[in-house]
């Protein structure tokens, strides 16, 4: 997908391997795209969160990013190691990456959406958190709306592994 490919900085955050929330480094302002995923893999959803009005939520998101401070910097992100220490780990599984412009990765991993120690900075966490699960409210409120009779399971749950950040 041409989105991926661009030769930008980006942040991946993922829960269950089927929603996406990424966001990629742009000038004057950094684009941000929902993605969900079918059954299959295949991509059901995509689109750019527009420069909307902003609601009062919104605009405290928006703070939290602020307060998150260089997200597309890659000496932000401490090094994760593959064996995390985690006292707390409870949720969904969900996949971080931040990519640099040339492809490289950092700040990568795949926990439960809640792990203590946090593997990244608290607002940015909560940011991508607090906005994934607001599109995901909207996505799947209009999919349950109306039952899709061919597919009821339109998301693979439980993978291990993001497909989009490849």
């Amino acid at each position: 997908m041409e989105l991926f490919r661009e030769n930008a900085p980006k942040v991946l955050y993922s829960l269950e391997d089927c929603y996406y929330y990424l966001i990629i480094k742009a000038s004057p302002h950094n684009k941000e795209y929902y993605i969900a995923l079918d059954s299959l893999g295949e991509i059901r959803v995509l689109y750019l969160l527009s420069e909307r009005t902003k609601t009062a939520k919104q605009k405290k998101y928006e703070k939290l990013l602020l307060e998150a401070g260089s997200i597309f910097e890659p000496t932000y992100y401490k090094e994760v190691s593959r064996t995390v220490e985690t006292r707390i780990a409870l949720g969904r599984p969900s996949y971080f990456v931040m990519k640099d412009a040339s492809g490289k990765r950092f700040g990568e991993f795949c926990l439960s959406t809640l792990t203590v120690p946090l593997p990244i900075n608290q607002a940015l966490l909560t940011y991508l958190i607090n906005r994934l699960s607001e599109e995901i409210y909207k996505d799947t409120k209009s999919v349950n709306r109306v039952k899709n009779k061919d597919n009821p399971n339109y998301c693979n749950e439980g993978k291990a592994n993001s497909r989009l950040a490849q």
